[in-house]
Order: C-alpha cells, then sequence, then structure tokens
C-alpha cells in the first residue's frame, strides 16, 4: 500500500445495557460514540457513555 495513501479508523463502541429497549438503541449510541471519535482527532476508539 502507497504510504501516500495513509489508513485511519474511528470506531464507537456500546455495551447492551437490560434497558435498552432495542437494538437499535445500542447502533445509536455505537453511533455516536463513532462521530465523538472523529471529533476528536480521528484515529481513535470511544466507548459510549
Amino acid at each position: 500500500m502507497p504510504a501516500d495513501h495513509p489508513i485511519r479508523i474511528s470506531i464507537g463502541c456500546a455495551q447492551y445495557k437490560p434497558e435498552d429497549d432495542n437494538l437499535g438503541e445500542l447502533v445509536r449510541r455505537a453511533d455516536e460514540a463513532m462521530y465523538e471519535a472523529k471529533l476528536a482527532g480521528r484515529n481513535r476508539v470511544m466507548t459510549a457513555r
């Protein structure tokens, strides 16, 4: 892979909570954490609160 094409990754993680009503809520929190990672400077892993 050429050095002039760096790969960057931002990951959002969420842990299932018993009070989650559906899978959509879990995915929404993980998605929100991913965008927090991007805003924090990319190349990060953020966990949903």
